[in-house]
């Protein structure tokens, strides 16, 4: 084969090569941009415990299926037939939902796939936790009082079943039950005792507080014994 064959073969290759790639760029609008469904998720960055919007815009004629799954594991969480255009707003439970990556899908009543977009569920906010103690009761030399832990969120929401541990930083304390949960008022309330104390002390206690989907929090506690002569 001579040179110049060689020099046509290859301009033929490179003219079909740029013919292709032309193609393409014309043919690919048509196939990925001709569904008439669009999805927006606002916001697109969702804390556990908060609700997003999912705003599915499609013609009024259209009827199909809204489906939300979680990203790794294709997990189920929401499904929901729709017609025409439909705004759905959704709560990202903690128990419900898990920190990561979630598709939002629509797919005609065909079940043919139509559009998607996606959305990321991160940690909820940081727990708000206070403790305070109850009157000190007094019994020969045994000191005692009730003990409260109280778990919030930002808005002041009450924080039910939270895990409170308790740590006596000082010896000769006592303090249960181990661990404690919050109830619905998001309090947990603990015993603390010291016994044999002949002169004042100062007590403190240290409670770590964890709940799923939010970081751990803590807080202290400090309780003051003034020993009272018999």
């Amino acid at each position: 084969m001579s040179a110049g064959s060689l020099i046509s073969d290859r301009k033929l290759i490179i003219a079909i090569i740029v013919d292709l790639i032309l193609a393409f760029l014309v043919i690919s609008p048509l196939i990925y941009g001709t569904s008439p469904v669009k999805i927006k998720v606002d916001p697109d960055v969702v804390p556990l415990n908060s609700i997003y919007t999912v705003n599915i815009e499609c013609p009024a004629e259209m009827s199909g299926t809204v489906e939300i799954v979680f990203g790794p594991t294709e997990k189920l969480m929401y499904s929901r037939a729709i017609s025409g255009s439909t705004v759905l707003s959704l709560n990202a439970s903690e128990g419900a939902y898990s920190v990561g990556l979630y598709i939002v899908r629509v797919k005609s009543s065909e079940g043919k796939f139509l559009a998607e977009n996606t959305f990321s569920v991160i940690w909820g906010e940081n727990l708000s936790v206070n403790a305070f103690h109850g009157p000190i009761r007094v019994e020969k030399g045994n000191y005692s009082a009730d003990v409260f832990v109280e778990v919030k969120l930002k808005n002041g929401s009450p924080v039910e079943d939270a895990t409170v541990w308790a740590f006596s930083v000082e010896p000769n304390q006592d303090i249960s039950p181990f661990p404690a949960k919050t109830n619905k008022s998001g309090i947990a309330v603990l015993r603390w005792s010291t016994a044999n104390l002949t002169e004042n002390k100062t007590f403190h206690l240290k409670f770590n507080v964890a709940k799923p989907g939010h970081h751990l929090a803590s807080a202290m506690l400090e309780i003051k014994i003034t020993v009272k002569k018999e």
